[in-house]
């Protein structure tokens, strides 16, 4: 069974912004209280968590969701000296390398958790729903580009084939990412491995990480293409990828902003939050309560901060 289209993580703002409008109501302090008692109990104790507790691993040290697949540090722009510094390629590299930085964050927080869920418990459930979330961004984003994103830069800069090797290299892992989709759509809580699921981690994670990293600077290329032209391909392909009505807000929504790091520096420079920590709050209780057992194995909170992983693998695995 394949799993619906996610929203686009650059289109989170402007969707908390409908799904806030519409639940103005409910997420009045009154509205929120009345909300809270219509839902299971357990429903009520995680929402009342602003994180879950610090877990130790490795002989006292935290665990967090910076390894071993490498996040993206730098856009590579310092090693040009010639690049237009005000070109919408570099923001669009920016804006890019943060996605991919969230997936990584993802990727990293399943493959340090995947050991320490056994089979036939609550957390199973979720830890599946977890991944799934991470699979559907995943595609999400490769069908936006190959769609909408990469043939709209092939028009405006001349050459249809500009981005191809970006597609090449999606096909390179799409093996391992149909594997990975079988299992944690497929497979019974029950039959969960976590040695099985580690194994399609290891053998798609170094593929995807490649990926993400050699992107960035196939987009700082762009800077031969006009920059306006190039901002209204990417501004064309952001509302494509979220009009086909098929999004899971409840769960496209929490994990976007789960599993990005506002705090982890690019070019030596901060992300500003997106959208802001109000809008962060609200989107919380309107949408995060829903599957609040998943966003315990998520790598920040709410508001995008970095947190220690909640069920991090056994030191010995």
């Amino acid at each position: 069974m394949l799993a619906p289209r996610t929203i686009h993580p650059s289109r989170i703002a402007t969707t908390g912004r409908l799904v806030t409008a519409r639940s103005f109501r409910s997420s009045s302090p009154l509205g929120l209280q009345q909300q809270q008692q219509q839902l299971p109990l357990c429903h009520q104790l995680s929402m009342s968590m602003s994180s879950p507790p610090k877990t130790l691993s490795r002989q006292g040290q935290q665990l967090w969701a910076n390894a071993p697949f490498a996040l993206i540090t730098d856009t590579g722009i310092d090693s040009r000296p010639d690049f237009p510094r005000d070109h919408y390629a570099y923001e669009l590299a920016r804006m890019m390398a943060h996605i991919h930085n969230t997936l990584l964050r993802a990727l990293n927080a399943s493959y340090n958790q995947c050991l320490s869920i056994s089979p036939d418990t609550p957390e199973t459930q979720d830890f599946l729903i977890f991944n799934q979330c991470l699979y559907s961004m995943v595609k999400s984003h490769h069908d936006m580009e190959e769609e909408s994103l990469f043939p709209a830069i092939g028009k405006v800069s001349g050459n249809p084939d500009v981005m191809a090797v970006n597609v090449q290299e999606h096909k390179r892992f799409e093996t391992e990412l149909q594997n990975f989709q079988a299992y944690i759509h497929d497979t019974d809580p029950k039959a969960y491995s976590g040695t099985q699921m580690k194994s399609l981690l290891e053998s798609l994670g170094p593929l995807l990480r490649e990926h993400l990293h050699h992107e960035i600077a196939t987009l700082l290329d762009l800077h031969t293409v006009d920059s306006e032209a190039l901002k209204g391909v990417f501004g064309m392909a952001q509302r494509g990828s979220s009009s086909d009505g098929s999004h899971d807000f409840f769960k496209d929504i929490p994990f976007a902003l789960t599993c990005e790091d506002i705090t982890l520096l690019l070019d030596g420079k901060p992300t500003p939050p997106f959208p802001g920590n109000l809008v962060r709050q609200l989107l919380k209780w309107t949408v995060g309560w829903r599957y609040s057992g998943v966003w315990r194995f998520a790598p920040s909170d709410f508001l995008g901060n970095p947190r220690p992983l909640l069920s991090p693998n056994p030191s010995n695995s």
